[in-house]
């Protein structure tokens, strides 16, 4: 699964996605969030990796955390 979201983000439009440093901090706040459980958002249900990438989304916890 991890390879195929990896080829996924490759091939995303880059106007769609955030630049790799915004995309590591995201990823970094939702490590340390309660919500996390393997990979997975408890409050909305993505997989974070996916949520991350995306210029357009933004944490689903409240407050925002990015």
């Amino acid at each position: 699964i991890l390879m195929t979201c990896v080829n996924t983000f490759e091939n995303l439009d880059e106007e769609l996605k955030v630049s790799s440093q915004l995309y590591d901090r995201r990823l970094a706040f939702c490590r340390e969030c309660d919500h996390l459980i393997s990979g997975m958002c408890r409050i909305c249900g993505c997989f974070v990796e996916m949520r991350a990438v995306m210029k357009k989304n933004n944490c689903p916890g409240i407050p925002k955390k990015w």
